[in-house]
């Protein structure tokens, strides 16, 4: 469950994704996560839990050993769809793009403690915001698994909306510019401005009403039904 990467205890299944990300530029990754005190025994196992203190030692030292501040979003790309579980069950049972993020929110609130959604509109604004709010100070947290997070949503959305590269109009980060600005570019392939206020996705407001030709009113009913006893267990 990708959201994991960013709560008190986190699921393998992204530790995965960052050996996969490691090897593919050519680092072994065996000496990072004995940084971090990570047994890698453990990250075939879908149900191991790891501490957040161990999971931002990881990648703080897959960052600083790859040289590469755009080491996130590279590990997005080695994300498989079968990795994402509840969350692509999520985006795929929904009917609009308004319903991928009234999704995405309840689930946020279900699997994490570290991060909350909002979907912010005006009146007779051509444009609205999906707002990623991190409740670690940024200080805290390494920039790299909020990069992460942010390209897989990013392109899941894009993918179940068939929409290509529109649709999302610029990108507003927190974070400082990194130096490999292009690896972020080529990625997210829109405006991108860094040291915002806030962290958000900028989308244009008629898209949050578009009707998905794939969707699937049953498996929103049992996605829905899930989340709901989710909270309920809360």
């Amino acid at each position: 469950e990708m959201l994991r990467s960013l709560v008190g205890s986190e699921m393998c299944i992204r530790d995965s994704a960052i050996e996969r990300a490691l090897i593919a530029e050519g680092h072994n990754p065996a000496p990072l996560f004995n940084i971090a005190n990570i047994d890698r025994a453990m990250i075939n196992n879908p149900e191991a839990r790891l501490p957040i203190v161990s999971m931002w030692a990881l990648w703080r030292a897959a960052v600083e050993h790859t040289h590469n501040d755009a080491f996130g979003i590279t590990v997005a790309e080695h994300v498989f769809p079968t990795h994402l579980n509840a969350l692509l069950f999520a985006i795929q049972s929904s009917q609009s793009l308004r319903e991928i993020i009234d999704r995405l929110i309840r689930y946020a609130t279900v699997v994490s403690t570290v991060i909350n959604l909002s979907l912010i509109e005006e009146a007779n604004s051509p444009q609205a915001r999906l707002r990623f709010i991190s409740l670690a100070q940024d200080d805290e947290r390494p920039n790299a698994p909020f990069d992460a997070f942010l390209a897989i949503a990013v392109k899941n959305i894009r993918d179940v909306m068939a929409m290509g590269d529109e649709g999302i109009l610029e990108i507003h980060l927190r974070r400082p510019e990194p130096k490999n600005l292009k690896k972020f570019l080529q990625f997210f392939k829109c405006p991108i401005r860094f040291n915002c206020e806030y962290n958000d996705l900028v989308l244009a407001e008629g898209l949050l009403d578009k009707k998905l030709a794939a969707a699937n009113s049953d498996l929103a009913r049992i996605n829905d039904c899930l989340l709901y006893t989710s909270d309920a267990a809360d």
